[in-house]
């Protein structure tokens, strides 16, 4: 039997897109109990930025499980700020039912072995993510090739310093076992009344399409065939299919609903305008790059040895943003003494950098 994944057009729903979808879907009253909790994940990577389920769906969803006995919105922290303030986004929705948790403040937690062969890995995860509960999964519509609502699942990791676990070799692991641990997916929304393009200086443009699935990878999978991509190439997906929890393959999903064709033509106009939008964009100031290209022009070869403040005032005189990127500059240098495209030391007035060769 295939997956079922459904396609709802907001512009023929509006209000009610969530609750068509999961019609289509056969609906959801297995999960719509009054004797189990609801794990809700969102997934936001600021406060600042609108890369997150609006509230409007957020609450659709919220409704459709008007059994439970309690929802959690979850989030975890991150460099970006605590999980408990980023979820003040969703703060109108907050009631007695309705709890932000952060996992990164909850200290009742169980082990997870995560096998990968990079490093000894074992993350302790949140009880209250382990069956019985039904776990939710909603994140927005983008071209991020990790993944959205699969992606979104990193933010279980309740440590702030994530980045370690980005490589694929770790990731495409991790993201699995997590799953495996906490009993599997039931719910997926996608908000795609924007395509999001971009986090640094992001960019939206509306396609108004939900999509709703209780089968996880398929559910991704349709999402990536909505842009253009090729699902069977991205490694993310297609280590959740080989686990054996979702169809990672295009032909043996049925998509319900609106046409997949027609939804597809509108997302392909709005990813012809994000990247209008996004080639529009001033260029963003990059620490990395700019420390680079002081190493490849040679800023730092001996006879110099150059302070921290000699840094920040070649890099000043470049360009005026780095005035405020003095944190991530700094970071980036220590970042190439470790990498050993500079060596650096930290005396009594501060760090000292040069390149020996």
């Amino acid at each position: 039997m295939k997956s079922q994944v459904a396609l709802v057009d907001i512009r023929e729903h509006k209000n009610n897109s969530l609750a068509e979808g999961l019609k289509l879907i056969g609906g959801i009253s297995k999960l719509n109990k009054s004797n189990h909790d609801v794990i809700l994940k969102v997934g936001v990577y600021s406060p600042d930025s609108n890369h997150h389920t609006t509230v409007d769906v957020t609450g659709q969803i919220i409704k459709a499980f008007d059994k439970a006995r309690r929802i959690y919105l979850t989030e975890s922290d991150s460099y970006k700020g605590t999980g408990s303030d980023r979820l003040l986004i969703w703060k109108k929705l907050f009631s007695d039912t309705v709890i932000p948790y952060n996992l990164s403040e909850d200290s009742d937690t169980q082990p997870v072995k995560i096998n990968t062969d990079v490093m000894d890995l074992t993350l302790n995860l949140p009880k209250k993510l382990f069956k019985p509960r039904i776990f939710v999964t909603t994140h927005v519509f983008r071209t991020y090739s990790k993944g959205s609502v699969l992606k979104n699942l990193f933010g279980l990791v309740p440590i702030v310093k994530k980045a370690k676990f980005h490589k694929n070799e770790i990731f495409n692991t991790m993201l699995p076992d997590i799953t495996e641990a906490i009993g599997g997916i039931d719910l997926a929304v996608l908000d795609g009344k924007y395509l999001h393009e971009g986090l640094a200086t992001p960019v939206k443009v509306k396609t108004d399409l939900l999509v709703v699935g209780t089968d996880a990878v398929a559910f991704e999978t349709v999402g990536y065939m909505l842009l253009g991509m090729k699902p069977h190439k991205l490694e993310t997906i297609q280590s959740f299919a080989r686990r054996g929890l979702g169809v990672g393959d295009f032909e043996n999903i049925k998509i319900l609903g609106a046409s997949f064709e027609t939804m597809k033509g509108r997302v392909a106009g709005a990813l012809a305008e994000a990247m209008r939008l996004m080639a529009e964009q001033p260029r963003r100031f990059s620490p990395p790059k700019t420390i680079d290209n002081l190493i490849k022009i040679g800023f730092f070869k001996l006879p110099n040895k150059r302070t921290f403040d000699d840094v920040m005032k070649q890099l000043e005189k470049d360009d005026s943003r780095a005035v405020d990127k003095r944190a991530e500059i700094l970071v980036t240098l220590r970042r190439r003494v470790k990498g050993k495209k500079l060596q650096g030391e930290k005396g009594p007035d501060g760090w000292i950098f040069w390149v020996e060769q």
